[in-house]
């Protein structure tokens, strides 16, 4: 009967690890299928992960702006800002109509409105960007072009009149863009670009 007894609890305890052991294969091999699963799935994404970002790359154009620029031979003073205002608005209609041609919506193209600024008698010009805290905050560009004067050399020349050497109306677009389409630069390289933003700076050509 012991002997009996003995064989039964074994062949039981031989039961119960087998199936203890069926158990772990099954768990085990479900891990396995779902991990296969999971890494193809990774690999996948990946896959287009990488697709976009290349597809970007071959699209990216490093001009990321589009502007006008006209030359000018004026003094700034009252009675020459509505000319030169004017002047302002037509290229910003310019600006405004290709970025539309080429998709931009109109809610998304802003435009930064620029004059080439100089004291009379000097060859340092300044590409003046003003600022609401300028003068009367009505694009005052002669208010602007004193204080980045001032900024730049420490000093003003009192008493000189300022001259315009050109005007320039500028809109940033979106980093990736169709490679057909490019800014345009046309700064003399002997200015010196200088904003009354301090975001915008640019080094001479």
């Amino acid at each position: 009967m012991n002997r009996l007894a003995s064989f039964g609890g074994a062949g039981a305890n031989m039961h119960a690890r087998s199936r203890v052991y069926w158990g772990l294969r099954l768990f085990l091999s479900t891990v396995i299928a779902q991990f296969c699963l999971l890494m193809v799935w990774l690999s996948l994404i990946g896959e287009f992960d990488l697709a976009c970002v290349d597809d970007l790359i071959k699209n990216f154009d490093p001009c990321s702006a589009y502007e006008l620029q006209e030359p000018s031979s004026t003094f700034y003073s009252p009675s020459t800002r509505p000319i030169l205002v004017s002047r302002l608005n037509a290229l910003t209609l310019n600006v405004q109509s290709e970025l539309q041609r080429q998709g931009f919506a109109p809610g998304r193209i802003k435009v930064e409105r620029m004059l080439n600024m100089r004291f009379e008698g000097t060859d340092t010009s300044l590409m003046v960007l003003p600022g609401d805290e300028d003068g009367d905050g009505d694009e005052d560009f002669e208010a602007a072009f004193r204080r980045v004067y001032k900024a730049e050399f420490g000093f003003l020349l009192e008493g000189q009149s300022v001259s315009v050497d050109d005007i320039k109306v500028r809109s940033d677009r979106p980093l990736f863009m169709p490679s057909s389409y490019c800014c345009r630069f046309e700064e003399s390289g002997k200015h010196s670009i200088v904003s009354a933003n301090p975001s915008f700076r640019r080094s001479p050509a």
